[in-house]
């Protein structure tokens, strides 16, 4: 959609500029991610999984199946 493109010209913009890794809030499903990574191709593209976030409770064999070179786990030491 329109609003994806736009983030994705972006980020695609940051990378041609010098930036190391592509970074878009909280893809909301695995199919978004997966297009997200696939539009950025051949660049890293890091997640950010909180638990019970937006993105959902993906696990590393998750983010490494769509495609991401990094997943960061905020959080997740804290308990409740």
């Amino acid at each position: 959609d329109v609003q994806h493109k736009d983030s994705w010209r972006r980020l695609k913009a940051a990378m041609a500029a010098g930036a190391d890794v592509a970074f878009m809030e909280s893809p909301r499903t695995m199919e978004e991610g997966a297009r997200l990574v696939k539009a950025l191709a051949p660049h890293p593209v890091m997640i950010n999984v909180l638990p019970n976030g937006l993105t959902g409770n993906y696990k590393i064999e998750d983010c490494k199946r769509l495609g991401f070179k990094l997943a960061i786990y905020p959080c997740t030491g804290f308990s409740q």
